[in-house]
């Protein structure tokens, strides 16, 4: 909802935001005291040019960013931003030339393409422990295995790699000049030494890429000043303005919440879903079925994760061809829906898994099926929080 500027409010001090998610980017203005000022949303897609491949285009997502931050401003004097701070989808990853330019699409959380490299590392991973050092289970989601991929049918694009980034570490380094990397999104890389903060060169070592191409590392608070750029012209913000890099949008949606206490727990789906709890400490599973994450402040986020949440709403509303505001029965008969679409997570760790509909019968109808595919979701969401509340 669009609000109305006042004379009160033209002089607002606002903090503008900017998350860039896996399908779309937000941007939202805030006042000191908290309050959504305005909001605006850009999507763009993810192509997959072979199967088990999700990449995307870091211009349209730069381009998408932009529009945002133009159909804010609009409503609102660029004078009255004091500060720009970012959060991002975690697990992109990002092959850099020395201008900062990509050398190869994005890869997002959903790319799979690395799953005979899995078999590969497996016994290597677990007989030196790395799960306890890195907090997170062996998985094409994470960097490891796709570096190897690069390496056995690309290793000329590594050999001209200045810099191994994510998707905000490219729009930040664009924007300000600086190219860090926050220690709450490097935790999303799998390689991330959790009780060092640094990045884990025994686990690098095992992908043949230098520690030199991964960018310094910095706390999410770090900020820099935002430069006259492309960026400043496009969008009309004002150089200057501090920019904090800030991070993961998975444990940034604990802070969001004010659900940052130890053992607070925070439920949220979007084109995945999870659901995480805070520590003071790394949060580790024996059976390594979770995950842990860095959020600021030396405060942890353990948990697990979803591949399938928005996106199987998605998939089955295309799939029928209705844009129904669906009315859920909790009494109609359904089938029983496995919602494995892109594989899964938490807490089997199966990149394979596919779909099951299971139970169809001619009576069914659109609504059953739809209701079939939020319930899919929600079971796969309690057996995180049974997980949980099993380590705890």
């Amino acid at each position: 909802m669009l609000i109305q500027e006042s004379d009160s409010m033209s002089s607002q001090e606002l903090i503008l935001t900017i998350d860039i998610g896996t399908s779309s980017c937000k941007v939202c203005l805030f006042d000191l005291s908290g309050t959504i000022r305005d909001t605006a949303k850009s999507e763009y897609p993810t192509f997959s040019p072979q199967p088990s491949f999700a990449e995307q285009d870091v211009f349209t997502i730069y381009s998408s960013i932009v529009q945002s931050v133009k159909s804010v401003l609009s409503r609102h004097s660029p004078s009255q931003v004091i500060a720009l701070a970012c959060d991002t989808m975690l697990h992109s990853t990002l092959f850099l030339d020395e201008e900062g330019n990509p050398l190869y699409p994005l890869l997002n959380w959903m790319d799979t393409r690395c799953q005979e490299e899995l078999k590969s590392l497996n016994q290597e991973y677990q007989e030196k422990r790395f799960y306890f050092r890195n907090g997170v289970p062996l998985h094409t989601i994470y960097s490891l295995p796709r570096l190897i991929w690069f390496q056995k049918y690309y290793p000329s694009l590594l050999e001209s790699t200045w810099k191994i980034a994510t998707i905000k570490d490219w729009f930040l380094g664009k924007i300000t000049g600086e190219w860090f990397c926050d220690y709450s999104t490097a935790s999303g890389t799998g390689l991330l030494n959790l009780a060092m903060k640094c990045w884990d060169e025994e686990i690098l070592s095992c992908s043949q890429v230098s520690l030199n191409q991964f960018l310094p590392l910095c706390e999410p608070d770090y900020y820099h000043q935002l430069q006259a750029s492309p960026f400043t012209q496009d969008t009309g913000l004002l150089p200057g303005i501090p920019v904090i890099w800030g991070g993961g949008d998975g444990p940034f949606a604990n802070l969001g919440e004010g659900m940052f206490h130890q053992r607070e727990m925070v439920i949220t789906v979007g084109s995945s879903g999870a659901v995480r709890m805070c520590d003071y400490r790394p949060v580790f599973d024996p059976k390594q079925r979770s995950w842990c994450y860095y959020l600021a402040d030396d405060i942890w986020v353990g948990g697990g994760a979803i591949n399938n949440g928005g996106i199987v709403y998605s998939w089955m509303n295309d799939l029928l061809k209705d844009n129904t505001q669906w009315e859920i029965d909790p009494q109609r008969p359904r089938p029983l829906f496995l919602p494995f679409l892109t594989g899964e997570r938490s807490p089997n760790w199966n990149a394979q898994a596919r779909g099951i509909l299971f139970g169809l019968s001619y009576f069914h109808t659109k609504e059953a099926l739809m209701q079939s595919a939020y319930e899919g979701i929600a079971f796969r969401i309690r057996s995180i929080y049974e997980l949980l509340k099993d380590i705890i």
